[in-house]
């Protein structure tokens, strides 16, 4: 009977607590030694969870973390190598193969061990971006939530498996995520050339990254059109990096290229995506999201459906970036990366209700909730371990063993059968 009682004030509690809408502090807070200390440990810890991550990464996940960037890079330092198909029809920006490709000039000038460094050191670069992201996302959780909610949420979305699994990959995917991050920052704050240029800079490597900011469309009218200063900047931004992507592309394709134009004729208007894999309209929330977020899913959608008032802001985002995504036919798993931030906020502040109650307030039960809360980040470590340490672990192995072994022939002959751009580091 106590312990009923006390799972009845927990409920109550939550459901106060979900009423109280949160304002974002955008003032410069004055911290004390205590938070700073918090500050950093948390950076610290971070940081670290990251360097593993890549470190330890051993693991294949889609052929477009090469083809899209590394053996295009490749094709540009060396002028030699094998380009696929939507190079041909100019559907991609070499913005991003250029990005990933900067550690190239480091290892060719010093003869450094290549090409598995090179690979390496790609993913440093990318994960070094991510870690930026989610700093400037950990700040401004703290701002609008608080610092409990801040550090669970960065916990949270530090321990998520698909996050670990992805960020650090040379995917345009991982680049839109943690771009988003920090022009989340840039909104906020009202940095309105440094948000646009972001935001801009995105949508040239990957068009479909601005459905992700339609839901914020009040926000960033508020700061566009603040001024006549502010719309002229955002003009002016905007149409630079357009026209800067355009001389690139210029530059490298040998041809006036609209990649971002190209791109969306290919899968929205001819609907061609579709050749690569068809699901169900609703299969974003029976699938998708359970199978990234794990245990935290009734969790979550039980929150965002019972105590909406709260966390209007990431229902919001969440709700018209899945129905935006459920009408195109083609569907992947790795496009639901940019709304993952706004799940690890309403999950780090609900958690940190639950947590802070069971720790001052219940007695008996308390080891309930610290429980459940550990099997879920648990969980999460778990799948991290064996996503990046064995699931399409066999690929990389083996290319590394016939590049070692090509390396006593005079003229090795290599046959790669193996289906659609499948084999790492080809070039």
């Amino acid at each position: 009977m106590v312990e009923e009682n006390e799972f009845r004030k927990l409920i109550r509690g939550v459901w106060n607590h979900a009423k109280i809408k949160p304002t974002y502090n955008c003032s410069r807070q004055k911290w004390t030694d205590s938070v700073w200390s918090i500050h950093l440990h948390a950076l610290f810890l971070h940081f670290l969870s990251r360097l593993i991550a890549v470190t330890f990464m051993q693991t294949e996940f889609v052929p477009d973390e090469g083809w899209q960037s590394l053996e295009v890079a490749y094709q540009v330092h060396f002028g030699k190598g094998f380009l696929t198909w939507e190079w041909k029809y100019g559907l991609r920006s070499y913005i991003y193969p250029l990005f990933v490709g900067l550690p190239l000039h480091f290892l060719n000038s010093f003869n450094v061990g290549f090409p598995v460094r090179f690979v390496g050191f790609a993913r440093l670069l990318q994960c070094a971006l991510l870690l930026i992201g989610e700093q400037c996302y950990y700040h401004h959780v703290v701002k609008k939530y608080g610092i409990r909610t801040g550090l669970l949420a960065l916990i949270i979305i530090t321990t998520t498996w698909f996050v670990s699994f992805t960020g650090p990959r040379t995917l345009t995917n991982s680049f839109e995520l943690a771009l988003n991050l920090v022009a989340m920052t840039f909104l906020y704050e009202g940095y309105t050339a440094l948000f646009v240029g972001s935001v801009a800079l995105n949508f040239v490597v990957r068009p479909t990254a601005l459905i992700y900011w339609v839901a914020f469309t009040p926000e960033i009218f508020s700061i566009v059109f603040k001024s006549r200063r502010s719309f002229v900047t955002t003009l002016f931004v905007g149409l630079a990096v357009l026209y800067g992507n355009f001389l690139l592309d210029l530059n490298y394709y040998g041809r006036p290229v609209l990649p971002w134009w190209n791109f969306f004729m290919f899968n929205f208007v001819e609907g061609r995506s579709a050749e690569f894999g068809v699901y169900p309209f609703c299969w974003y929330l029976y699938s998708g999201i359970p199978s990234i977020i794990g245990l935290n899913v009734v969790f979550a959608y039980a929150v965002l459906l019972v105590w909406p008032t709260r966390y209007v802001g990431e229902l919001r985002v969440i709700l018209i970036f899945i129905l935006i995504y459920s009408f195109v036919a083609h569907k992947e798993i790795r496009f639901l990366l940019p709304i993952l931030p706004q799940f690890c906020t309403v999950l780090g502040d609900i958690w940190g209700y639950f947590l802070e109650t069971a720790y001052v307030k219940l007695h008996s039960t308390r080891w309930v909730v610290f429980t459940a809360f550990a099997c879920t980040i648990s969980a999460q470590l778990a799948a991290s371990v064996f996503f990046m340490g064995w699931h399409q672990a066999g690929i990389s192995p083996a290319t590394h063993l016939i590049l070692n072994g090509s390396h006593a022939m005079k003229q090795p002959i290599i046959w790669v059968l193996m289906p659609c751009y499948s084999l790492p580091v080809h070039t």
